[in-house]
């Protein structure tokens, strides 16, 4: 596989928006024209917005935007801000007196670092969509400004996570992973079985075999979720896309011990930008190997914040 930038995938902007003082941040995908999305959840304690627009059922709309912010539910007050200047860009369903953008958005619940009354407002998402371009940042910028892992401890013993990227072409078919890691599990290296970020007792990352009976702990509760947003050039419809999302799960199980937590809201949007005409099961093989890769370099891009500390920080003690 061969790794590419964002411009191979056409006119397809991210832009980040957040406070560093306030840890926590929001981040906008804008699609051209034409984009069909799909989505699946698996955890059980979503938050989010425009999802049932997404079903195999549901009206077979372009999606315009896609919105990943902090702040639980919340931070879903961004998608107004988002909404706002795409209608005065005439940009969304045209209903005649209006168009009505269709921007779907989940959420990860960042309020225990940093000021859990500051959260992504409409003005962020406005400051998120000014910043967007073809150029990515990841680490702690965005939507992972807030993000934690390894919560199974409580927060006391957490790791930083990040916002993380990872696009590849193989074959001519061009996929790309973005995830918000915020979960309560460990972060493991698939390939190495390393632990890189996690639960952690004096810089000693701990194995989930020590964290099992640390599940049922009152602190997990709405502390964690992991999203992401997966992009293809291959021409794929509402109901493929959807099973994309579905199969795209597996690098969460992967690379999250342990994933898909009642805790957990974790979601993946899927986004057909192209047509490239290729097997599902193709795509849904790169685009698990983009999530496990983009997981990996959110822990890894991160910075301490708030005294929570980064992978970095431990390793070069």
């Amino acid at each position: 596989m061969n790794e590419i930038k964002l411009k191979e995938f056409g006119d397809i902007r991210v832009g980040h928006a957040g406070s560093k003082k306030h840890a926590t941040g929001c981040t906008v995908f804008l699609f051209p024209e034409g984009c069909k999305a799909g989505v699946s959840v698996r955890g059980g304690s979503p938050g989010t917005k425009g999802t049932s627009l997404l079903k195999p059922t549901s009206a077979n709309y372009d999606v315009n935007a896609i919105v990943m912010t902090g702040g639980s539910s919340y931070g879903l007050e961004s998608v107004t801000g988002v909404m706002k200047v795409l209608e005065k860009r005439e940009i969304g369903l045209n209903v005649g007196n209006a168009h009505v953008p269709i921007v779907p958005a989940a959420v990860i619940l960042d309020l225990g670092i940093g000021s859990s009354n500051i959260r992504p407002d409409r003005e962020m998402g406005i400051k998120a969509i000014d910043n967007a371009s073809q150029e990515i940042e990841s680490g702690c910028v965005g939507v992972g400004e807030g993000a934690t892992v390894g919560k199974l401890l409580g927060m006391e013993h957490a790791m930083k996570g990040g916002f993380g990227y990872h696009l590849v072409e193989e074959n001519d078919v061009k996929v790309g992973a973005f995830t918000a890691v915020n979960a309560a599990g460990n972060i493991i290296n698939p390939k190495t079985g390393e632990k890189v970020a996690g639960a952690q007792i004096d810089g000693e990352i701990i194995g989930l075999n020590q964290l099992s009976d640390k599940i049922n702990n009152k602190k997990l509760l709405g502390t964690n979720t992991t999203i992401s947003t997966v992009i293809t050039n291959a021409k794929l419809n509402r109901r493929k896309l959807c099973r994309l999302a579905s199969t795209s799960h597996d690098g969460y199980a992967r690379t999250i011990q342990p994933s898909h937590m009642l805790p957990d809201g974790d979601t993946i949007f899927t986004v057909s930008t192209g047509n490239k005409k290729t097997k599902l099961d193709y795509v849904g093989i790169l685009a698990t190997h983009c999530i496990e890769k983009s997981i990996i370099n959110a822990v890894e891009k991160a910075e301490k914040t708030d005294g929570t500390p980064s992978t970095n920080e431990i390793k070069n003690k």
